[in-house]
């Protein structure tokens, strides 16, 4: 056009300044990508358990996402209509919430004046890897199945998971802590 051109002869092209703007924005993404890995290495070689927390969390999220792929893809299969599987969700999350709920204020208190939380963050992987096994040993895994390993591992995150990692993450310095967290969001951002 008649504008782009005039504005061409007289120096001002703005398509360069978005072309400017674009290769300097990816370009400061590059740089905070490798600048957090950095932070990261050091974080986990000054404070190991942190390395382990952060492990156990990726872990953790990939075994529950499959879980669920697993079990809505065998509850589409089952319950086709989809009326009956609202409910059967809604009766499922309900038990997620309820046996939750009693664990986390009931048995985990109790359990935690006998045993040390660092032992219960050490077993935590039992249930889930137990479960998991159990289910690749069936050659077509029935739903109730499927549901029970999903339900283990949303009852661990909801009620003992979260408590446990926030006893580990508590104490440690600020630094750590904002390092912890940034590292996190910024997995999660970029991988999942």
């Amino acid at each position: 056009t008649h504008t782009h051109t005039h504005n061409k002869q007289h120096g001002f092209d703005p398509t360069d300044e978005i072309k400017k703007k674009t290769k300097s924005k990816q370009t400061s993404q590059k740089e905070k990508s490798q600048n957090m890995i950095t932070k990261a290495n050091n974080l986990f070689q000054r404070v190991p358990t942190l390395g382990a927390l952060f492990c156990e969390v990726l872990t953790f999220q990939s075994l529950a996402t499959m879980l669920n792929v697993c079990m809505v893809t065998k509850l589409k299969d089952d319950v086709v209509n989809d009326g009956d599987r609202a409910a059967w969700n809604g009766k499922f999350y309900a038990y997620v919430n309820g046996i939750s709920g009693l664990f986390q204020f009931v048995v985990l208190p109790l359990f935690l004046k006998k045993v040390e939380p660092k032992w219960i963050w050490r077993l935590m992987p039992i249930i889930p890897m137990g479960c998991s096994l159990f289910q690749c040993l069936q050659v077509d895994p029935s739903l109730s199945i499927l549901a029970f390993s999903f339900l283990a591992a949303k009852i661990m995150d909801y009620s003992l998971r979260n408590v446990v990692n926030e006893m580990v993450y508590v104490p440690l310095d600020f630094e750590s802590r904002y390092v912890v967290s940034e590292l996190v969001f910024w997995s999660f951002m970029y991988f999942f």
